[in-house]
């Protein structure tokens, strides 16, 4: 089952800016549903994994979060399908804080202030947490840049 969640935050320019998160199992469609996303105006990074002959049309996951993910769950010595659940203290921790930093900064360089952005990144759903506080980050920054009143993203 594909599920998309909507994370609303204002950016520099005082617009709104909607995150995408698109999140399933593999061979659910997330792939087909990222690329009609994009087609529909949705934004993608530059720089995206490469299609392979399990998916021939493309993954449509951005590499370098992908690359980051990959690094925090070898960290903590987990997979995207360990069913061993993430310590919540970790969230909370020295390590999580750095690669919040790291994700933020990829996020805010790979799509800068389009309106709509779309994340397709199946390791996501065993770090909703870090994301989700780093697009509180990113919003709080946004708010206080643009001395607009600061509001927690929207999920929906």
């Amino acid at each position: 089952m594909t599920r998309v969640s909507l994370i609303q935050f204002p950016h520099d320019f005082a617009q709104q800016t909607s995150c995408h998160f698109n999140l399933g199992a593999p061979r659910s469609g997330t792939s087909w549903l990222a690329r009609l996303l994009n087609a529909l105006g949705a934004k993608l990074p530059e720089q995206l994994v490469e299609p392979a002959h399990t998916n021939v049309f493309g993954f449509w996951e951005p590499t370098k979060l992908m690359e980051i993910d990959d690094e925090i769950l070898s960290a903590i010595d987990r997979t995207w399908y360990d069913p061993r659940p993430i310590p919540r203290a970790w969230f909370r921790s020295k390590a999580a804080y750095a690669f919040q930093k790291r994700i933020a900064s990829v996020i805010a360089s790979d799509y800068g202030d389009a309106p709509l952005i779309l994340i397709k990144e199946p390791r996501i759903c065993r770090l909703a947490p870090l994301y989700l506080n780093v697009l509180d980050v990113l919003a709080s920054r946004a708010a206080r840049d643009s001395s607009a009143p600061p509001s927690r993203p929207r999920c929906s």
